[in-house]
């Protein structure tokens, strides 16, 4: 019982730490899925324009 009890806040410290870096990652590759897309329309843009 006393074993249990301790390794349950490791269990749910690991699993949130594991969720920030989840969500880190993710709005990282949406930051930069963003950014690429952003590049081709300038790219896109400024071959139109000339």
């Amino acid at each position: 019982m006393k074993k249990t009890r301790m390794q349950m806040p490791i269990n749910h410290f690991a699993s949130k730490k594991l969720h920030i870096c989840y969500t880190t990652h993710y709005t990282n590759n949406k930051i930069s899925e963003l950014s690429v897309s952003l590049a081709m329309f300038n790219l896109i843009f400024k071959t139109s324009r000339l």
